[in-house]
């Protein structure tokens, strides 16, 4: 019987520690961003023929590249939870308003660049809009409804929206 009341005790004060611990996630997590960010003297090229995972990248040229950049929260304590995206798209001129609707996406080579601890995809931009306004001269205002499409079979479409502040880098 002493051995029951001392292993009683033991597991009130085994779960009293565990309860006690500060148990509010988000003081251990970075929140949930997005940022929007334009690169001057950019272009994106794309391999769409070609059998690789990624058939889009950025080189050194003489269009404007915007990248929208969402990440997910992130907590120190849970492993392998890290997961955000990237929406890329070009605008040759940085005028005063543009737009960009279904097919057009394509001449924007706008794509989606998923990233994390287990995911590393590129999807192509088909449909939707992108729409921008300049605000000043290093900021546009950019509001997007698009849905992406698989290169390739085995990954599912995703919608995404944003309305977010571009600035120069």
């Amino acid at each position: 019987m002493k051995n029951l009341s001392l292993l009683y005790i033991l597991a009130v004060i085994m779960l009293s520690v565990f309860t006690s611990c500060d148990n509010d996630s988000d003081n251990d997590c970075n929140p949930e961003t997005e940022s929007g960010t334009i690169h001057t003297g950019f272009e994106i090229i794309a391999s769409l023929d070609s059998d690789t995972l990624h058939p889009y990248d950025t080189i050194l040229g003489n269009n404007n590249v915007f990248e929208y950049q969402y990440n997910a929260v992130e907590c120190d304590d849970v492993h392998d939870d890290e997961f955000g995206y990237f929406v890329r798209f070009e605008v040759p001129d940085l005028n005063s308003e543009f737009s960009y609707t279904d097919e057009e996406l394509i001449t924007a080579r706008a794509y989606y660049n998923e990233f994390g601890a287990w995911s590393n995809v590129q999807l192509q931009i088909l449909s939707g809009t992108i729409k921008g306004t300049r605000i000043n001269d290093t900021t546009y205002e950019v509001d997007a409804s698009i849905t992406t499409e698989p290169l390739r079979g085995g990954t599912d479409s995703k919608t995404i929206d944003f309305e977010t502040t571009f600035s120069i880098e």
